[in-house]
């Protein structure tokens, strides 16, 4: 060609782009190993002119330049090339790029590729998570305005909802605004349109720096817009841009809209602008919404209200305790008994005076958390009520609050042809265990109800009595019970005594229940903190089998949870209980066996290096 000034050969390149011809493709890239940088840059501009996908491995290849403009420039044409495969390539580079410029580029690069026709699978999710993850990182510490605003666009591109009121923030201010016109102006329409659509915004009044009519816009769009989202959106600019204007509108989307993340995030906002006593009444209105999103919502609000403001109108709380639903009524029953610590006494000439059977509920589960032996008397009154549902609801209350009765009375309890009340008295004496209780337990331990049957069970395996040898008996004749449920809990109760070789009756049982009756196991497990007995066996037991059944029985019911706990078995003094380690690991082949398999392979034992070989190939790969 001859021209041996670099300027000339750029010049060139550049132009030969612009002429668009495919045919002069394989000339235009050989000038990506040019000498010059200002030519290798010209080049990667020249290719992503062309816009085509087949270009992206030799761009890819060249993204190792050693000059930061070279850099950007293929990162550049790499988002001409609409390649959404690309994002995961850019990943590595955004970790080590010490430049800022190209890392505004790759931002920029990835964002816009993400709109594409992104292939939906786990692999190329956890790199969009990562890169999000990575790049807010990036905006909180850079000291670089531009930087940030390029990195806000990109999380806009990504979907992450997290950044929607910063964004707001800075595009209330000129210059940030401009730096916002200036990035975006790069990118593709159709790109420009998914960061407005995500924002809710008029591109005229961004474009056009507008704040002032920002406001009316989000209100109008409110009233009109048939997507929920694009509502909810607008209801959280009108809050931050606090137009208190718009209250009428926030205030028909909480009482009307029919979507309840409309009507959630309304409410959200009053809790903003309005006085304790206006945000009390908006709460108990949401209690007796359809929606547990509103619950939700409204829960966390009541529980942002100061406790002197929440004094004065805290008879108004009281007829929350009509909820049926427990998840309303609890938490606030327990804030009542907060409320009225010092006076309960008004409660309790409540509890007398009505006849509401869910407000005697309601009441008798509050004044239950209070801890005055004063109340005992009206407890055990209650539990002789002529209404089995109120008798069942204040063995409960009690059993699950402050135990005011003593192991007589709960006793006593026992006797009664309702379900729920032995239940109660069981939770009730286990808070007193003792020989006595544990005795007790034994002989009703044929109690017709398998609940009340399993609930024993679990309470025999809570600490060794004198007579262990009977305790032990009557657990492993509950262990024969026709009720799985009951089965089970009995042989861990028999675990948690001592006994060996259980595991493999153990995970026979828990693998034949149902996903719901698993979920269910594992919550009530968790609530006897079960799972921590367990971990706290591997990491301390001096016996081996009782290492290794605890790991195995931890992996039968939740094998996810406790991977990180199921790996470090694998660093077992024991070499017995690093190849079941390894056993158990095998038996769920992913991508967490990398670092297990990698462990075990440096086992000094020949068992486990025996154990390593026998992964299937293909599966695992040793991390560097």
């Amino acid at each position: 060609m001859g021209l041996a000034h670099p300027k000339s050969r750029a010049g060139v390149v550049w132009t030969l782009g612009l002429i668009g011809d495919e045919k002069i493709i394989p000339f235009i890239t050989t000038f990506l190993k040019d000498p010059e940088s200002i030519v290798r840059s010209a080049s990667a501009g020249a290719l992503g002119k062309f816009g085509l996908k087949k270009m992206v491995p030799v761009l890819v290849e060249a993204l190792n330049d050693p000059d930061e403009r070279v850099r950007a420039a293929l990162v550049n044409a790499l988002r001409q090339s609409h390649e959404a495969s690309v994002i995961e390539k850019l990943l590595p580079m955004f970790q080590s790029e010490p430049d800022e410029f190209v890392r505004q580029r790759i931002a920029l690069t990835v964002g816009s590729l993400n709109i594409c026709d992104t292939p939906q699978n786990q692999k190329v999710s956890e790199v969009i998570f990562s890169l999000t993850q990575m790049i807010k990182q990036w905006v909180e510490n850079t000291r670089n305005e531009k930087s940030r605003m390029a990195g806000f666009i990109a999380l806009v591109l990504l979907h992450d909802d997290s950044i929607f009121q910063k964004i707001l923030i800075d595009i209330q201010t000129p210059s940030l605004n401009s730096l916002m016109q200036e990035l975006l102006k790069e990118l593709f329409p159709e790109v420009q349109n998914r960061f407005f659509s995500f924002l809710s915004l008029d591109p005229k009044l961004f474009w056009n720096h507008n704040s002032p009519k920002m406001a009316k816009h989000y209100s109008a769009l409110l009233k009109s817009n048939r997507d929920a989202s694009q509502r909810v959106r607008a209801i959280e600019a009108l809050k931050f841009l606090n137009e208190r204007s718009s209250l009428p509108e926030i205030e028909a989307s909480f009482t009307k809209d029919p979507n309840p993340q409309v009507r959630a995030a309304a409410l959200e906002t009053f809790g903003s602008w309005l006085e304790s006593t206006e945000r009390l009444e908006k709460i108990r209105a949401a209690f007796f919404d359809s929606s547990e999103e509103v619950h939700a919502c409204a829960l966390s609000l009541i529980h942002q209200l100061k406790p002197q403001d929440l004094r004065e109108v805290r008879e108004k709380l009281i007829p929350l305790l009509d909820i049926n639903q427990e998840s309303i009524r609890i938490p606030i029953s327990k804030l009542l008994s907060h409320l009225y610590y010092q006076d309960w006494h008004s409660l309790v000439d409540q509890l007398i005076g009505t006849e509401k059977k869910t407000r005697i509920v309601g009441l008798l589960e509050t004044l239950s958390t209070i801890q005055d032996p004063q109340l005992s008397a009206l407890f055990i009154q209650f539990m002789r009520h002529q209404d089995p549902e109120i008798r069942g609801a204040t063995a409960t209350a009690v059993a699950n609050g402050t135990n005011f009765l003593s192991k007589e009375e709960w006793k006593s309890a026992f006797d009664d042809p309702q379900e729920l009340i032995r239940l109660a008295a069981i939770r009730g004496l286990g808070k007193q265990m003792d020989d006595e209780v544990i005795q007790f337990f034994i002989d009703r331990a044929e109690d017709p109800s398998s609940k009340v049957r399993k609930e024993i069970s679990l309470f025999l395996g809570k600490q060794k009595s004198s007579t262990l040898d009977r305790q032990i008996s009557s657990l492993r004749h509950l262990s024969q019970n026709p009720e799985t449920e009951v089965q089970i809990m009995s042989f861990i109760s028999l675990f948690r005594l001592g006994e060996k070789n259980l595991t493999p009756k153990i995970i026979s049982l828990i693998s034949q229940q149902e996903k719901k009756e698993m979920e269910k196991l594992n919550r009530d497990l968790e609530k006897e903190n079960f799972f921590e007995e367990l971990i706290t066996t591997l990491q301390r037991d001096h016996e081996v089998v009782r290492r290794k059944e605890a790991m195995e029985i931890l992996a039968t019911l939740n094998f996810c949870r406790y991977l990180d706990e199921l790996t470090r078995c694998l660093k077992d003094p024991a070499s017995e209980v690093r190849i079941k380690a390894m056993e158990i690991l095998a038996k769920n082949e992913g991508e967490h066996l990398r670092k297990p398999t990698a462990l075990l392979i440096q086992d000094p034992g020949e068992k486990g290096s025996t154990a390593a070989e026998k992964i299937k190939p293909g599966t695992i790969q040793e991390e560097s």
